[in-house]
C-alpha cells in the first residue's frame, strides 16, 4: 500500500486547472507508475482542492480500460507524497481490495484487505506505520474459509485456525514465537478429539477423546483415526515440475530479471504467496500480503501466470496453496 501511494510523487504527468477557489490536477501513469502519455498509461486521475476550506487534496484514480475507480484518498501536497485520512483501493472489476487510514503519511488504525471475490483477506492494526496485529484469511476453491491466522507483533502471540467442510477442525495457539504452543483438534461434530501442550518441542498434557467427548487412550484414538482416514477420498496433491525447489528457483529467476525490483527484494527477503490451481494446472486467484508495491505484485503475478503447468493428478481444481518464497540475492 505504502509503495503505491508514495510512488505517485514520481508518476504525475499533469495539467493544473484553477477555477475561482477550486484547483484540479489531472495526470496519467503507466503500469509501473511512471510518467506516461495517455496512450501509454494504465490509469487516469484527478485531484481536487477547495483553496478556501480544504487542507488536503481529494484524489480519484481510475483504470483507463474501463473507467472504474482504482483508488480514492486524500493527500496534503500536490506531489501526493503525504496521504492523510481515508484511502481505498479497488480492482479492475470495481471490488474494494484495500481500505485504511493515514495520519501524517503513516498507516494508523484498522486496515482491511479483500480478495477479488469480496471475501475478507486481512484485518490489520497499525500504529505510525508499525504493524501491531494482523488476522489473515485463506479460502478454498468454493469460497469457504480454509484457515485464519492471527499474529500480534507486540505480544509475540499467534493463533492458527484450520477449517473443513463441517467447520473448525483444529486450532494452535503460539506464545513467544514457537517456543510454547497449545494444540486442539476437533471431530466434524465439533467435539474435542485431541489436545496437547508443546514447550520447546517437548509435548505434555496430551489427551485423546472419543466422538462423544469421553477421554480415551492413545491406542483407541489411533484406531478412530484409521477409521476416519479409510473413509476419506484418496487423492495425490498437485505437483510442480521438478518439485518445490524448482518452484522456488523459477520465481527467483523471474524476479532477478527485473533490475528495478532488487532493492525491494532485499528489503522484503521473503514473501508468502497464496493461490489456487485450475484443471489445467495453471495458477489463479493469486494473493500476496498487503503492503507490497504494484510493480512487485505484478512481477510475482506475471511469473505465476507464465510458469509451467502443475501436474494435477486427476484433480479438477485445487487450493488454496500457500508457499513462502525466500529470495536469493
Amino acid at each position: 500500500m505504502r509503495f503505491f501511494i508514495l510512488s505517485l510523487c514520481f508518476a504525475c504527468a499533469f495539467t493544473l486547472n484553477t477555477t475561482a477557489q477550486i484547483d484540479s490536477l489531472n495526470f496519467y501513469v503507466n503500469e509501473n507508475l511512471s510518467p506516461a502519455a495517455k496512450n501509454e498509461s494504465s490509469f487516469c486521475a484527478i485531484a481536487v482542492k477547495n483553496l478556501k476550506t480544504d487542507t488536503v487534496w481529494t484524489v480519484t484514480i481510475k483504470y483507463l480500460n474501463n473507467d472504474t475507480v482504482a483508488l480514492r484518498g486524500f493527500f496534503y501536497d500536490t506531489s501526493f507524497s503525504k496521504p492523510e485520512g481515508h484511502v481505498a483501493m479497488y480492482n479492475n472489476n470495481g471490488i474494494k481490495t484495500t481500505e485504511g487510514q493515514y495520519h501524517n503519511a503513516k498507516q494508523n488504525g484498522l486496515w482491511l484487505g479483500w480478495t477479488d471475490g469480496g471475501n475478507i483477506m486481512d484485518s490489520s492494526y497499525f500504529f505510525n506505520d508499525v504493524l501491531i496485529a494482523n488476522t489473515h484469511y485463506n479460502y478454498n476453491g468454493d469460497g469457504k474459509i480454509a484457515s485464519r491466522l492471527y499474529s500480534n507483533n507486540n505480544t509475540k502471540e499467534k493463533a492458527l485456525y484450520i477449517y473443513g467442510d463441517s467447520g473448525l477442525t483444529s486450532e494452535t495457539h503460539y506464545v513467544n514465537g514457537y517456543d510454547y504452543q497449545v494444540f486442539k483438534a476437533y471431530y466434524p461434530n465439533g467435539i474435542l478429539q485431541h489436545e496437547f501442550i508443546e514447550k520447546k518441542q517437548k509435548i505434555s498434557d496430551e489427551k485423546f477423546y472419543a466422538r462423544d467427548g469421553s477421554e480415551i487412550s492413545k491406542k483407541q484414538y489411533e484406531q478412530i483415526l484409521k477409521e476416519i482416514k479409510s473413509n476419506e477420498p484418496k487423492f495425490i496433491q498437485p505437483e510442480f515440475p521438478g518439485g518445490m525447489n524448482s518452484f522456488m528457483n523459477y520465481i527467483n529467476s523471474a524476479l532477478r530479471r527485473n533490475n528495478s525490483l532488487q532493492d525491494e527484494i532485499a528489503y522484503v527477503k521473503q514473501i508468502s504467496i497464496i493461490f489456487f490451481l485450475d484443471e489445467n494446472g495453471k495458477p489463479n486467484n493469486i494473493k500476496l500480503p498487503p503492503g507490497e508495491s504494484m510493480e512487485f505484485t505484478k512481477a510475482i503475478t506475471d511469473a505465476m501466470n507464465s510458469m509451467p503447468r502443475w501436474k494435477m493428478n486427476g484433480l479438477k481444481s485445487y487450493g488454496p496453496l500457500q508457499r513462502t518464497i525466500k529470495f536469493i540475492l
